[in-house]
C-alpha cells in the first residue's frame, strides 16, 4: 500500500506548467521564423519527447515532494475484549548481575517477556516503564514485531531517568506506588474488559500505600496483577568494568511484593516461574472473541528513488536542450 507523509507537496507539480508553457511559446516563435524562411518542419516525435520528459520531471519531483512511503500489512486475528500491559522496572537496580559478564536483571526481564508475549499469542500487548513515575512506551497491539523491537531496543536503563531521586544514600528510585497510573491514565483501550499488568521488578521500592494501590487496581474496570520479581542477593551492579560500591541487594523487596499482590488481589512470582506466570495470565485474561486486525508489517520511504528517477527525463531534457 502506498501512502504519502506531505500530500502538498504534490503542488511542486504544478511548477512543471511553467517550462511547459515557455516551450509552447518558444515553438510558436519558431514556427512562425521557419513560415517566414519557407523551412520544413522539424520532427514531430522530438517535440512529443521533449514535452513528455518535461512533464515526467514535473511530476516526479512532485510526487518525491509528497513523501510517498510504501506500507507492507498483513491481517492477524487478535482478542478484541483482552490487553495485557507489561511494565518494566527501568531504575539503577536493574542492571545488577551475578557477575560482570551476566546478564542483568533488565536483561533477564525482557527476555521473559517477549517469551510471555509470544505465549499469549492472539492478546494485544503493550509496553511501559517503571521508577518513580509510569510511562508508556507502546500501547497494546496485535503487532508481535512491534512489541518485540520495543522492549529489545526502547526499554533501558533510567530512559526515561526518574523525576527524582529520594530515599537513601544508593540513589533508589523505584515506588511501586507509581503503578496505580496503570490502572487510570488511559493505558487500556476504552471498552477492554479483559486487563492485565504484568510488572516486572526487582520490587526494591520506596515506601507505598499498598492499600490504596490496591483499591486502585480493583476499581471497575478491574486491572488484574501478575509482579515477577528479578532477584539474586549476590548480584551487584557493574559499571564500566568497576563494582559499584554503594548498591547492595534489599531482601525486603520479597515481602513488599507479596504485600502488594495481596493487596491488588494479585499474584507474586519468581522470574523462574514462566510456567506459573503464564498459567496465571491465561486465567486472568479468560477467553472472549477474535477479530482481524490489517497490520502494518514494514514501511519503506521511497522518496530518494522517486527523486532519482526524475534524473532520466532530466537528461533527455538536457540533451535535447537545442531543439
Amino acid at each position: 500500500m502506498l501512502t504519502f507523509l506531505s500530500p502538498v507537496g504534490f503542488l511542486l507539480a504544478l511548477a512543471g506548467a511553467l517550462p511547459l508553457l515557455g516551450l509552447a511559446v518558444l515553438e510558436r516563435r519558431a514556427q512562425n521564423v521557419r513560415r517566414a524562411l519557407r523551412l520544413d518542419p522539424p520532427d514531430r516525435r522530438r517535440r512529443l519527447e521533449l514535452t513528455g520528459a518535461l512533464a515526467a520531471v514535473a511530476v516526479l519531483l512532485g510526487l518525491a515532494a509528497a513523501q510517498p512511503v510504501l506500507a507492507v500489512t498483513h491481517e492477524k486475528a487478535a482478542r478484541s475484549d483482552a490487553e495485557v500491559l507489561f511494565v518494566f522496572d527501568v531504575s539503577r537496580s536493574m542492571q545488577a548481575a551475578s557477575g560482570e559478564t551476566g546478564s542483568t536483571r533488565l536483561e533477564r526481564a525482557k527476555q521473559l517477556a517477549i517469551r510471555v508475549r509470544a505465549a499469549l499469542g492472539d492478546i494485544p500487548a503493550g509496553v511501559a516503564s517503571m521508577t518513580d513515575r509510569t510511562l508508556p512506551y507502546l500501547f497494546p497491539t496485535a503487532n508481535t514485531s512491534v512489541f518485540n523491537a520495543t522492549v529489545e531496543r526502547v526499554v533501558r536503563i533510567e530512559s526515561p531517568p526518574p523525576a527524582s531521586r529520594v530515599g537513601n544514600p544508593g540513589g533508589r528510585a523505584t515506588t511501586l506506588g507509581a503503578l496505580a497510573s496503570i490502572a487510570n491514565q488511559g493505558y487500556f483501550a476504552p471498552g477492554t474488559t479483559h486487563r492485565l499488568m504484568i510488572a516486572l521488578s526487582d520490587d526494591e521500592s520506596e515506601p507505598f500505600a499498598e492499600a490504596g494501590i490496591g483499591a486502585v487496581f480493583r476499581k471497575p474496570p478491574r486491572v488484574r496483577t501478575i509482579f515477577v520479581r528479578f532477584w539474586g542477593p549476590n548480584e551487584r551492579i557493574y559499571a564500566g568494568g568497576r563494582l559499584d560500591p554503594v548498591y547492595r541487594p534489599d531482601p525486603a523487596s520479597a515481602r513488599i511484593v507479596e504485600s502488594l499482590a495481596l493487596a491488588t488481589r494479585g499474584r507474586a512470582f519468581q522470574e523462574q516461574q514462566l510456567a506459573d506466570i503464564l498459567r496465571t495470565a491465561r486465567v486472568d485474561l479468560g477467553t472472549g472473541a477474535v477479530r482481524r486486525n490489517r497490520l502494518e508489517r514494514a514501511r519503506t520511504p521511497i522518496a530518494a528513488w522517486v527523486a532519482a528517477a526524475a534524473l532520466l527525463p532530466l537528461g533527455l531534457v538536457l540533451r535535447r536542450r537545442n531543439f
